[in-house]
């Protein structure tokens, strides 16, 4: 028994011992088990803390972006609406600086043709005369380029598609530097390498701006030797015609380095300080070809000459015998012939300009009726009592247009009638005018616009007592001015613009129904000047909204309102010329 109890004591205290140490060892466990649980547990937060801490970094800094961005766009915008705000303000300096310079201008050039023309002006005075009108023109020159320049950098100059003949183009442009020509004894050379009627549709009136710029520039530059234009097509496309212009001469040529800086804005180049100049010829020039979509490029030597080479996309007109209206310097005393006694209606508010326009028409053998006051020209109008009507277009209390207005009801609806401004419009602008001249003018171009207007007046007239239809919102006699009154010339441009006309109105439908904003805009632009030329002024009212894309993204369905209102116009009117003019389209 007694060893019984001893080996189960022993036994107890055994299992005691293991389950002591089994304990001991579940703790250590256990204490081993939470250091490591521990040591995690720092290290989650320790990577979570640095983790939040990264996120937080990187919010400010996306944040601080975020605001930065904001400003700077603020700041841009704010910088674009004052650089806008400063272009406005130069451009409305430049158009009434320019605007107050010509008036007085146009008193000092008219009076100085009314001297030069005068008899027994004496050989000293004559070359005084002669330096205030070399003077003037000059000035006038760099007005005329400041607000070029002004309008390229608004992008308020814009190209104008219209048809016309390159030969007569050309022939008129080099023509006008003959008398230069003779003077510096310079051989002035022409090649036109196309043939002699190729038609085609650009902005005539650029393309001379361009070319004149350049030829003038060969002219400043060469003393001795030749000036050579050459024209010639190096593609040809199906509807269009890559056609090169090039200006030759053996001038002082340019250095290689400085042919980059010739089309540089006031850029003038050391070799030529010595001649007259602002630098912006070239500048313009550049400019222009830029927006007939054309490029230019010069090869020059110094001592050799310089060689301008413009490429133009010209679109292929229809075959036309098309004649352009001209009068010479030599048909001036023709001009002055056909005026004489021809009664003219006056208006200007400025009396000096009144006082010389009235001086220059009173010598042409005209009797002249002069108002300061449009008003009174106005109640003092009686039908029939002019044949010509010249009037101012920016006056105080009515302007031109509306004096226009007035004098064609009372003259029930027809007279010739010539706008003058000293204003920067352009000539589509002058809608209902024959003709319109920009101060300043010399008294020769008053006089040779007075001859056109009358002739082409005369030629309405008479087709009018035929049947020539000047009604239903059209007007023909720019189309027969440019025909020259020949019937069968006349026809064949209206046969032209009908098929024009259609052509275009079945794609005009097509943009309409398919509401394709973009290409109604680029089309009603393009019919723009004809329907002008035509003076269809309530289509021209609607063509000219049509061609603003602002118009269709901010006004869609007044917008497309218009198109429908134009469209039906157009219809309307294509048919009403064909009708009245009895014109047959095969």
């Amino acid at each position: 028994m007694a060893n019984d109890r001893t080996i189960t004591m022993q036994l107890r205290q055994m299992l005691s011992n293991i389950e002591n140490e089994e304990l001991s060892n579940s703790f250590q466990k256990v204490r081993e088990q939470q250091n490591r649980v521990e040591k995690k547990t720092w290290l989650i937060i320790l990577v979570g803390g640095f983790a939040l801490v990264t996120i937080i970094f990187f919010l400010v800094n996306i944040l601080r972006d975020i605001t930065k961005s904001q400003h700077y766009r603020k700041s841009l915008e704010e910088a674009k609406a004052y650089t806008e705000l400063l272009l406005r303000s130069k451009e409305q300096f430049m158009l009434s600086l320019t605007h107050d310079l010509k008036s007085p201008l146009s008193s000092i050039i008219g009076f100085t043709g009314i001297m030069q023309d005068e008899a027994g002006v004496s050989p000293q005075h004559q070359k005084y005369l002669q330096n205030i009108s070399v003077s003037s023109a000059h000035i006038l020159n760099l007005i005329n380029s400041l607000l070029d320049l002004a309008r390229l950098q608004t992008g308020k100059l814009t190209i104008d598609c219209i048809p016309f003949s390159l030969k007569p183009l050309m022939d008129d442009i080099v023509e006008g530097f003959r008398p230069q020509a003779i003077a510096k004894n310079i051989d002035l050379q022409f090649q036109f390498n196309l043939p002699p009627t190729v038609v085609y549709v650009s902005d005539p009136m650029r393309i001379t701006q361009v070319l004149s710029n350049l030829i003038s520039n060969a002219f400043k530059f060469t003393e001795t030797g030749k000036i050579s234009i050459i024209v010639s097509a190096i593609k040809s496309f199906e509807k269009t015609d890559q056609v090169k212009i090039e200006v030759i001469d053996t001038g002082i040529g340019i250095s290689e380095e400085n042919t980059r800086l010739i089309f540089e804005e006031f850029a003038r180049v050391a070799s030529t300080r010595q001649y007259e100049g602002t630098g912006l010829g070239l500048t313009i020039t550049q400019k222009l070809i830029h927006l007939l979509k054309g490029t230019i490029n010069i090869i020059s030597e110094v001592g050799k000459g310089s060689h301008f080479i413009i490429v133009l996309p010209l679109e292929k007109g229809e075959q036309l015998a098309v004649v352009t209206p001209k009068i010479t310097v030599d048909q001036s005393k023709e001009a002055k012939a056909e005026i004489i006694g021809k009664k003219v209606w006056l208006i200007d508010d400025d009396e000096t300009l009144l006082e010389m326009t009235s001086a220059i028409l009173n010598s042409a053998g005209m009797e002249v009726h002069a108002f300061s006051d449009p008003e009174t020209a106005i109640r003092s109008f009686e039908k029939g009592c002019a044949n010509l009507l010249i009037t101012d277009i920016q006056m105080p209390v009515i302007n031109g247009f509306e004096v226009l207005k007035q004098i064609l009801i009372k003259n029930e609806g027809h007279i010739a009638a010539i706008a003058i401004s000293g204003s920067n419009m352009e000539e589509k602008e002058f809608a209902g005018f024959s003709a319109f001249i920009k101060k300043p003018f010399q008294p020769q171009a008053l006089i040779q616009a007075i001859s056109g207007q009358l002739k082409i007046a005369t030629i309405i007239d008479q087709k009018e007592s035929s049947g020539y239809s000047r009604h239903n919102g059209y007007n023909l006699r720019q189309f027969a001015a440019f025909a020259e009154g020949d019937p069968e010339i006349l026809t064949q441009i209206l046969v032209s613009f009908i098929k024009t006309g259609k052509q275009n109105a079945l794609l005009f439908r097509q943009f309409l129904h398919a509401e394709s904003d973009h290409e109604l805009s680029e089309l009603s632009h393009k019919m723009l000047s004809l329907f002008r030329q035509l003076e269809a002024n309530d289509l021209v009212v609607l063509l000219s909204q049509l061609e603003h894309k602002d118009f269709a993204s901010l006004h869609h369905k007044e917008f497309y309102l218009c198109g429908k209102m134009a469209i039906e116009q157009i219809d309307e009117l294509l048919q009403t010329i064909q009708k009245e003019e009895n014109i047959h389209i095969d």
